[in-house]
């Protein structure tokens, strides 16, 4: 349960958010709420509608997370790592050579397919979405590379 608190800290509204959840980010608009919902293993990312006092699925791989609103409220970019909970167990990237990490844009009212926007599985193991620009045309994201005995954690601008 997620409890939206005024300024001097009294509960103004409790949402029937279930499960582990994190990764939280306000439309433009404040209408919803986007997040990363965990079951077990596994992560995707949600939308909850403060009106309507519901949430909507927009993901199903089991490894989205860092959903971020494009600034007209109609997109939802994220991270789609498919190296989550596998970087000790394969670091070489040998788990699956046909599944990639990425970064992806699905509509915010689940509407149609998500697409991905960039991915470079040579470079990269894992995506962490930032920010968006507030005019929509640049992305931030860091990523950390595992480099022989140490991981090393770089940003990176990606134009949309």
């Amino acid at each position: 349960m997620v409890n939206v608190l005024s300024n001097n800290g009294e509960i103004l509204e409790s949402l029937p958010m279930k499960g582990r959840f994190g990764q939280i980010s306000l439309s433009p608009n404040g209408e919803n709420l986007s997040y990363t919902n965990y079951e077990g293993s596994n992560a995707d990312i949600w939308v909850y509608n403060f009106d309507q006092k519901t949430s909507g699925r927009r993901t199903f791989n089991g490894r989205s997370d860092r959903s971020r609103w494009y600034p007209d409220g109609k997109n939802l970019i994220y991270s789609n790592n498919f190296t989550m909970g596998l970087a000790q167990a394969a670091p070489d990237k040998t788990s699956d050579q046909n599944i990639k990490s990425s970064i992806r844009v699905v509509s915010s009212d689940g509407a149609g397919n998500d697409q991905q926007i960039f991915t470079n599985d040579d470079e990269f193991r894992s995506f962490l979405i930032q920010t968006i620009s507030p005019d929509g045309d640049e992305l931030f994201f860091s990523t950390s590379e595992s480099k022989g005995a140490g991981v090393n954690n770089k940003l990176y601008k990606l134009s949309l």
